[in-house]
């Protein structure tokens, strides 16, 4: 399994580079952010797609109601998941390059919110 750092995501937190660096605001935390960096991309590639397979096992027993958008191939892919599951809507946006999968993620997201997780998808350079 991959090393995983979970960082929670804040109006004063800047990403500088591939590093994501904090400011604390406690009043704030709300969109959380994490990597996991994999041995090798196989093991990426398998963990993403047992994410797919989880959602979608969902979405057919009634337990997700929402979208799942998938792009890109090879080396690269995306996958947007936008819904409802249990008692909360979601939105998460996960990342896979080579070996290192990116997901950021917000709970009863609004408008803004959904634009804040996609603006640290693209800082990120995706």
């Amino acid at each position: 399994y991959g090393r995983q750092v979970w960082h929670e995501i804040t109006e004063n937190s800047l990403i500088v580079g591939e590093e994501l660096v904090l400011i604390a605001n406690r009043d704030s935390f709300s969109i959380h952010a994490l990597y996991a960096l994999y041995e090798d991309e196989d093991t990426a590639i398998e963990n993403m797609e047992r994410k797919i397979e989880i959602t979608e096992e969902a979405q057919e027993e009634g337990e997700f109601d929402g979208t799942i958008k998938k792009s890109g191939s090879g080396d690269f892919e995306k996958v947007v998941i936008e819904g409802e599951r249990s008692r909360y809507d979601l939105y998460e946006v996960w990342v896979r390059c080579d070996k290192l999968i990116i997901r950021v993620s917000k709970d009863n997201p609004d408008k803004e919110d959904v634009k804040k997780v996609n603006k640290i998808i693209k800082d990120f350079g995706y």
